[in-house]
């Protein structure tokens, strides 16, 4: 075999024609070609293992052992060995338990990163069990609420609002773990307040653990919004509204002294008065309770303009009402007379009632509220009452009338309201109804063309 003149390196002591030390040299020549024809550099170790791996390295070892018994092979690959000094040899020697445990320390430094980083992450984290009573047990990350969390592992839990505190329907009975709960913030503590709940109870939307928890839904693990949405419930969405209700005061006497037909005819007389003062200001006919209303305001527009038009609503109400007792002046023995409340604010608005007769709807505290200001006006003796939240978004001067703390039965803080013993007495409400009395009429008149 003709033989090739080997590159510089392979005559280095110690070294063999790839760059590699003899020992590695010897395990992973493949052929004769490795020394006497193979491109220099073109086997070593690193590109060997990078590039074939276990299984390059095993074929390789299995051809230097069918070539190891050819002496000539031996010899060309040990030259480099036996042509070395003494000092060579002790130095490439003294490489290999180096090597090792440089290797050794480096495989134990990257166990240790690792398990380091592992440790870090769960502490920034700081992932908790949550302990569930049908799930069993789920891990989840710092951050998440209960709700979150639950929802993560696809188990159900109920959640009507969609988990903004509007509701309690995903509130939960904490069990271990209930010291190391953050107190609820103010929104959470207000909603827990309303239904009376224990300590141990807390709203899973709301509440975000760091430890492990166990926690018991209050609720069936199986309802969701859509219960809410059955036929004959409530359905529906948060919305700001004015809210306006009416009461005809003594209709009991009225019944009393009248036959029942007659009752009838002198209420249908009265509600097709209210109902069109309703539709001049664009109020919507919501509730009917025997001898009153109630009504909403702004569901097509913005809250101002919502509280703006109650408040014509109650001027247009008392005007028809006037007219209403003077055609009836030869019927009745004392004038009908009505009482209005008007607040504003948030409230469910929705699609409520039996399946048969849905109507459009509201439900809510600030709903609650202006039912119990209707009230106040027999306390006060006047005529409507509005609160004070509603007169300043109307953007109504209403200075020159009383100005009460009126309390509200089931509610601890008092509602700031004007008392009005006459809405018709607000001149620039009673000026722009006139105005729009005006234009309706005008266009009435107009000849179709």
């Amino acid at each position: 075999m003709e033989q090739r003149a080997r590159p510089w390196f392979s005559n280095r002591p110690g070294w063999c024609g790839v760059g590699c030390t003899r020992r590695g040299a010897a395990s992973l020549a493949a052929s004769q070609e490795l020394v006497f024809a193979g491109p220099a550099g073109a086997l070593c170790p690193g590109r060997a293992a990078a590039g074939a791996g276990v299984a390059g390295f095993a074929r390789a070892g299995n051809a230097v052992l069918a070539l190891a018994p050819d002496p000539d092979i031996r010899s060309a690959i040990l030259s480099g060995w036996t042509d070395a000094s003494r000092d060579g040899r002790r130095f490439i020697l003294s490489l290999e338990p180096k090597v090792l445990w440089a290797m050794g320390v480096l495989l134990l430094l990257a166990l240790a990163a690792r398990e380091v980083r592992r440790l870090v992450r769960r502490r920034r984290k700081h992932d908790y069990a949550l302990v569930h009573p049908t799930a069993g047990s789920i891990t989840a990350r710092a951050g998440q609420s209960i709700l979150e969390a639950l929802r993560v592992a696809s188990i159900p839990h109920a959640s009507v609002c969609g988990g903004r505190a509007r509701c309690t329907t995903c509130r939960v009975r904490v069990g271990a773990g209930f010291e190391h709960l953050p107190a609820p913030e103010k929104i959470e503590a207000t909603a827990l307040a309303r239904i009376g709940a224990g300590d141990n109870v807390r709203l899973a939307c709301q509440t975000r653990p760091s430890r492990d928890l166990h926690i018991t839904p209050l609720l069936p693990a199986n309802a969701s919004a859509a219960d809410a949405q059955r036929p004959g419930g409530v359905g529906g969405h948060e919305q700001s509204v004015a809210v306006m209700f009416v009461d005809l005061r003594a209709s009991t006497k009225l019944g009393e002294e009248r036959l029942p037909y007659d009752v009838v005819f002198i209420l249908n007389l009265f509600f097709a008065e209210m109902s069109e003062a309703l539709r001049e200001t664009r109020g919507h006919y919501a509730q009917f309770s025997g001898d009153g209303l109630m009504a909403l305001y702004g569901l097509e527009s913005d809250m101002a303009t919502g509280c703006r038009d109650a408040m014509r609503g109650a001027v247009a109400m008392t005007r028809r009402l006037a007219a209403l007792n003077d055609r009836l002046a030869g019927e009745l023995k004392d004038r009908l007379q009505i009482g209005i409340g008007i607040h504003c604010g948030e409230a469910i608005v929705g699609t409520m009632g039996p399946p048969s007769s849905p109507n459009l709807s509201a439900i809510g505290d600030n709903i609650n509220i202006a039912a119990r200001l209707e009230a106040q006006c027999k306390t006060y003796g006047v005529t409507l009452v509005v609160s004070k939240q509603a007169a300043g978004h109307a953007g109504v001067d209403l200075s020159s009338f009383d100005l009460h703390q009126a309390p509200v039965r089931g509610r601890e803080e008092a509602v700031v309201v004007y008392a009005v013993p006459d809405p018709s007495a607000i001149s620039e409400l009673q000026a722009e109804s006139t105005d729009v009395d005006s234009q309706r009429s005008a266009i009435s008149d107009d000849p179709i063309v």
